[in-house]
């Protein structure tokens, strides 16, 4: 289906009415303010309502410019147009350019005079303005056609376009003279390229599905924390923090938010999360002021907070995308967003005290805003990055395939990619030399000693004790053998290659736990963690869930041929395929691949959502009914085991 979208131009391309300024720069203030005061009155009585629109509007353009020739008009326009430049919103623009690159016909319709709007944009897009009426080359300050304001904006689309059943509508406007072309749409954006925090405020159509998402998000936070509250409640944990590591074990998942909003430090890796302790030093001054006034560590309510904003949001951006930047229809978009949080360690990572789920926030957002707007600065790499090291690279892959010319040039490149990085690696060094190396130093001294002590103590015990000691050293030898094999042998015993794996098995790894444990649970060893008691792989009881992840995998590859020309896709895969590179081929994390699944796993239903835009009739009716059948399964399944987990006591030792 053909594509049309359509921008209103002043306040929606633009960030003030351009007929005002255009008057005062062919005029001059004086007769600028000379001729606004002439017709206050008129214009007053126009804003209640009382005059006509376009009458007023035209005894205004008659007083200025009747009688100009036609030619100095027109060259005033260009001279507006071209020393007016800041007037234009530049993600308005971005937009516009993006689409007209994807193939849509882009048209510009407003009620402006279009003889000083076509000179704001570029070659190839339709303008439908207001038109002036010149005879023998004199402006007569009459229009031509009706002003273009209101109905009559649908009006002009359908003179242009009559089959309205042959395309796609979308939107943009900001004014109540674009009511009617924005009831007309098929998809409608009002007040769109604001100040970026208005992404954060829900449009009418999103009101329902956000208060149930939300409800739903909540109730499972409030059951995790109720599942751990006997834990977090026992005298003294609190400030014995170190209870934390020793007794929370989910999944591999990291208690060590947790940690450090009880107790401020640098808890994780200051090189892999380099900015991750200063933003949750303000949960800690959180938590700080509530346990004082409780009597209590509440470092569980406290973690809840961020973790409910940014997997709601998460779930909103997805459906944006689906919505706003692939097209598809509310049913469709609503239907893939909640597909994606019906996946097992999506479903699991919007109540899990650890970063991945501010990670999946950050990824979306970058996802949506680069197919809206330019993000060729530094802003959005430093706190991506800040958060996870390596999701700092997606944000430069979703800017490079955005906006290839302008990634390379060198202001960018210095600005946008070469300092932050430094920026970054210099507060992870400063960090690690100043705070980590240092307590590591003590840690290492402190523990020589207690080696000396023991020893010590060792040599004053009998034959008989000195025995048991040695049983119980091989047992504890034994284990963290089997703990390594776990972990691989990595490429190198030194820096970041300590990290890596090169024995574990990746086919193993792809159908059991990168498709598998990712998109459904393992019943047996539920939630177990690798580095405790879970064996890295675990086979499924039953047949039919290797068939529901065949499914999952074919509906994946159907996308991603339906999309293989999305901007939007190709921004996705290779968000996938860097993190592909960074488990499957160097071995990160690969033993607990599916923990890290809020990272990449979203590029599935962007890539369903590229064949639900391009199949029609049957064939998306099977691709609907398809989607639903897994939804509701994984709904069920997943949510079964893991609400029946939530609900189970918890041992407190």
């Amino acid at each position: 289906m053909k594509k049309i979208i359509a921008f209103d131009f002043d306040g929606t391309l633009t960030t003030r009415d351009t007929l005002l300024s255009f008057i005062r720069f062919a005029c001059g203030t004086w007769a600028f303010l000379l001729g606004f005061l002439r017709y206050l009155p008129l214009l007053v009585l126009m804003k209640l309502r009382l005059y006509p629109n376009w009458k007023a509007k035209q005894k205004v353009f008659d007083h200025f410019f009747g009688g100009m020739a036609l030619e100095d008009f027109d060259d005033l326009c260009r001279q507006f147009a071209a020393t007016h430049r800041h007037l234009l919103r530049p993600e308005g623009i971005q937009a516009l350019e993006q689409a007209r690159e994807e193939g849509a016909e882009v048209l510009v319709v407003s009620a402006s005079i279009d003889n000083w709007v076509q000179p704001f944009l570029p070659d190839g897009v339709t303008v439908l303005g207001t038109q002036v009426e010149a005879v023998d080359g004199l402006l007569t300050g009459r229009f031509l056609t009706p002003n273009c304001y209101g109905q009559e904006k649908v009006e002009r689309i359908l003179a242009l376009h009559p089959d309205r059943a042959s395309y796609h509508l979308t939107a943009y406007g900001d004014s109540r003279g674009d009511r009617e072309l924005l009831a007309f749409a098929d998809e409608s954006h009002y007040k769109p390229f604001r100040p970026q925090f208005s992404i954060f405020k829900l449009s009418p159509e999103e009101r329902v599905q956000a208060a149930i998402v939300l409800t739903v998000i909540i109730l499972l936070n409030a059951l995790f924390i109720h599942r751990l509250h006997p834990l977090f409640m026992q005298e003294g944990f609190g400030p014995y923090w170190k209870l934390f590591l020793s007794e929370f074990h989910l999944a591999g998942y990291d208690p060590l938010t947790y940690v450090g909003v009880t107790e401020w430090d640098f808890v994780y890796n200051v090189y892999r999360h380099p900015l991750l302790a200063f933003l949750i030093y303000p949960l800690y001054l959180l938590n700080q002021g509530l346990s004082a006034l409780f009597g209590v560590n509440c470092v569980q309510y406290v973690v809840a907070l961020p973790l409910i904003f940014c997997s709601f949001y998460s779930y909103l951006f997805l459906y944006r995308i689906q919505r706003r930047v692939i097209g598809l229809s509310r049913y469709d978009a609503t239907l893939l967003s909640v597909f994606y949080f019906s996946f097992a360690y999506i479903l699991l990572s919007v109540l899990v005290p650890d970063h991945f789920t501010i990670s999946m926030f950050l990824l979306l957002l970058t996802l949506y805003y680069s197919t809206r707007s330019l993000l060729l600065s530094p802003c959005p790499f430093l706190l991506t990055a800040g958060v996870t090291l390596s999701n700092g690279v997606k944000v430069w892959l979703a800017e490079l395939i955005a906006s290839p010319r302008q990634f390379f040039r060198p202001k960018h490149l210095l600005l946008g990619v070469v300092l932050p990085a430094a920026l970054l690696w210099g507060i992870a060094v400063w960090q690690d030399r100043t705070f980590i190396q240092p307590k590591e130093q003590a840690r290492q001294e402190a523990k020589a000693r207690q080696k000396q002590q023991a020893a010590e103590r060792i040599a004053q015990m009998t034959p008989e004790q000195r025995q048991k000691i040695k049983v119980r050293q091989e047992k504890q030898a034994a284990w963290k053998r089997q703990q390594a094999a776990k972990s691989g042998k990595p490429m190198k015993q030194e820096g970041f290659w300590r990290w890596t794996d090169i024995t574990t098995s990746r086919l193993n790894t792809v159908y059991e736990n990168l498709f598998g444990e990712s998109i459904q649970f393992h019943r047996q060893h539920f939630l177990e963690d690798t580095l405790v008691h879970r064996p890295v792989f675990v086979k499924y009881d039953w047949l039919f869930s290797y068939v529901v992840e065949a499914i999952v995998l074919l509906l994946f590859v159907i996308g991603i041929w339906c999309g293989r020309r999305s901007r939007l896709l190709w921004m996705a895969l290779s968000f996938f395929a860097f993190d592909m590179i960074i488990h499957l081929v160097l071995g990160f994390g690969i033993n607990e691949i599916f923990i890290m699944a809020p990272h990449w796993l979203f590029a599935l239903p962007i890539a369903v959502g590229c064949a639900f835009s391009v199949t029609r009739g049957g064939w998306h009716r099977v691709l609907q009914l398809a989607v639903l059948a897994l939804t509701c399964y994984l709904l069920v399944y997943n949510g079964w085991l893991l609400v029946d987990f939530l609900l189970s006591p918890v041992n407190v030792t």
